[in-house]
């Protein structure tokens, strides 16, 4: 989560979502990631990740990394607080951060807020 305190209530927020090391346990599911603003869904990506790239459907599928960006209007000086959060699209495990080229949990990810003054 990041957190931001607008200067301007006219000033747009702009967010950043970079997350890396994301896995599926099985290569017919995807990830699904939601970026939240308190309680408000303002944003919902899912990627084909883990559709068709693994051998076998109980292979585990890698991916890169997932982003996305995001402009809201917030009118607001007060602080804000913008989350993500992922599922996948079965029951199957999906993970966040993991098996980076340096080994299990060395990849990082992140989310940026910056404030754009109208």
């Amino acid at each position: 989560a990041v957190t931001i305190t607008p200067k301007f209530s006219t000033s747009n927020v702009l967010i950043t979502i970079a997350l890396n090391g994301v896995y599926t346990q099985e290569a017919a599911h995807y990830v699904r990631i939601h970026l939240y603003k308190g309680g408000s869904n303002l944003s919902g990506i899912s990627t084909a990740h883990g559709q068709a790239l693994a051998s076998s459907s109980n292979e585990t599928e890698y991916a890169t990394s997932l982003s996305g960006i995001y402009l809201d209007s917030p009118a607001t000086t007060s602080a804000t607080t913008y989350t993500v959060y992922y599922g996948t699209s079965h029951t199957t495990s999906v993970g966040i951060s993991n098996y980076g080229v340096g080994g299990n949990g060395s990849s990082r990810s992140s989310i940026m807020a910056q404030e754009i003054a109208q």
